[in-house]
């Protein structure tokens, strides 16, 4: 819907503003309690209770059925561009959404559900911290102790799940392995080079993409003229994740990997990963192998020379 009415109730006109504002941080913890006690609720009575039945769908004719590959582009994005005070002054701004009294208990409520949210994560931020620590190539503390194999497996276990879910609730989407394969496959990049990269040779690779967009390539009228002219198709816009955060290991290795980038093109993730492979055509070999022929019989002729007029 275009409007939201939001409605808010209070305790009467008599309440205090020390217990508006106790009051307020209760009602927070309350909607955050509810709403993570509904979502496993209804997650574990859906995964439990058999589907309803229902009429089949219409299904359309076979002409006119559209089938994408899903390469995990195509979802519907949940990143939204604006930040929490910026949302919370355009709601208070409508003079539609809120009245004046209730202006007050929304700034109340938003400053009380800030700290509940504040205190929750920051458990969870020194978790993080904790776990990343045995794998920080910047550590700046002594070890206390040498962690076995298998504590380091553990450790890092624990850290990608723990990862994985504050990503997600920051509105990351963890990319399929099906999107990986065919990302890193052989292709060419923008610069004409074909490479690689071969996801077997890591124990853990996994990639969090935020944003997903397709800019719209803006053409001038002699840009477009040229174009109808010599009859050229115009170029393909760069699709590019805004941001990217990357978790990898390759075999054998004991330390795990975190980077974090960001305006990273869809078609050139291979560029985050450090074995990447440069593919040659036969005819590129053979130019390569004669340039280099070429070069090494002159610089021998010149060193014969030399030594000739030396001896």
């Amino acid at each position: 819907p275009s409007k939201i009415k939001i409605k808010w109730l209070t305790r009467g006109s008599s309440l205090q503003q020390r217990d508006l504002r106790f009051w307020c941080q209760d009602q927070a913890l309350r909607c955050f309690s509810t709403s993570a006690e509904s979502s496993s609720s209804t997650a574990a009575r859906d995964s439990t209770s058999p589907p309803a039945s229902a009429p089949p769908a219409a299904v359309p004719p076979a002409d006119t059925q559209k089938h994408t590959p899903n390469d995990g582009t195509d979802q519907r994005e949940s990143y939204i561009p604006l930040t929490r005070q910026s949302l919370v002054r355009y709601l208070i701004e409508d003079k539609e959404i809120l009245t004046k009294d209730e202006k007050k208990l929304f700034s109340d409520f938003v400053r009380a559900l800030d700290i509940v949210l504040a205190n929750k994560y920051h458990g969870v931020l020194e978790d993080l911290k904790i776990l990343f620590d045995p794998c920080n190539p910047d550590k700046e503390t002594l070890k206390s102790r040498e962690l076995s194999r298998k504590e380091k497996l553990d450790n890092e276990f624990t850290l990608l799940q723990l990862l994985d879910d504050v990503l997600a609730r920051a509105s990351f989407r963890d990319l399929p392995s099906k999107t990986l394969d065919q990302l890193l496959r052989t292709h060419e990049t923008r610069g004409q080079v074909r490479v690689s990269v071969d996801p077997n040779r890591y124990d853990v690779l996994r990639f969090w993409a935020l944003g997903h967009e397709v800019p719209k390539v803006q053409l001038s009228f002699l840009e477009r003229s040229l174009q109808r002219l010599l009859r050229r198709s115009s170029k393909k816009p760069v699709e590019y994740y805004k941001r990217v955060v990357v978790a990898l290991r390759l075999k054998m290795d004991t330390k795990l990997i975190l980077k974090a980038f960001k305006e990273v093109p869809v078609d050139g993730i291979e560029m985050l990963l450090p074995d990447g492979r440069i593919h040659m055509s036969f005819a590129d070999k053979t130019l390569l192998v004669s340039s280099t022929a070429v070069a090494g019989v002159g610089i021998l002729a010149k060193l014969v020379a030399y030594l000739a007029g030396v001896y």
